[in-house]
């Protein structure tokens, strides 16, 4: 039986399409290490799709808000 996914997890684009961020900027600070993976996004090995941990993310952006 698979684990359900945290309802929290969604994608770069459902992420950018309720916050109206681009994906270039997401992209941006994944690879810039802003956004770390295990704590802001993991990533399905599988099809190499990210997943962003909505809550975390905007904390790290917002500044801890």
């Amino acid at each position: 039986m698979k684990p359900k996914p945290s309802p929290n997890l969604m994608t770069i684009a459902k992420f950018c399409q309720q916050t109206g961020l681009s994906e270039a900027s997401l992209r941006n600070e994944i690879s810039r290490g802003v956004l770390r993976k295990g704590e802001h996004y993991r990533q399905k090995i599988a099809r190499g799709r990210i997943l962003l941990d909505f809550e975390a993310v905007l904390r790290e952006l917002t500044g801890g808000e």
